[in-house]
């Protein structure tokens, strides 16, 4: 999945290229570790926030519902 996200941020500019690396590279580190802990763990569970780079805030800016992105980490990560 990551190499086919990587390869969408081609087409991506300015904020919303950054915006949707720091989701990737999200991503990533849970496909890697199969684990959501830590930092990653607390930013996916804030609820929202006044911060542009909060994980709400990066999800609806990139048209992706963040509860949605949520419960599917959490899957990812319990069915290993």
């Amino acid at each position: 999945m990551t190499q086919k996200a990587y390869a969408a941020l081609k087409n991506l500019k300015g904020v919303n290229r950054l915006m949707a690396e720091v989701l990737v590279r999200l991503i990533s580190e849970v496909e890697n570790s199969r684990r959501l802990v830590g930092s990653n763990l607390e930013w996916v569970s804030r609820k929202g926030g006044d911060n542009p780079l909060s994980y709400v805030n990066i999800c609806n800016a990139l048209g992706y519902d963040p509860e949605y992105v949520r419960e599917r980490l959490r899957e990812y990560t319990t069915s290993s």
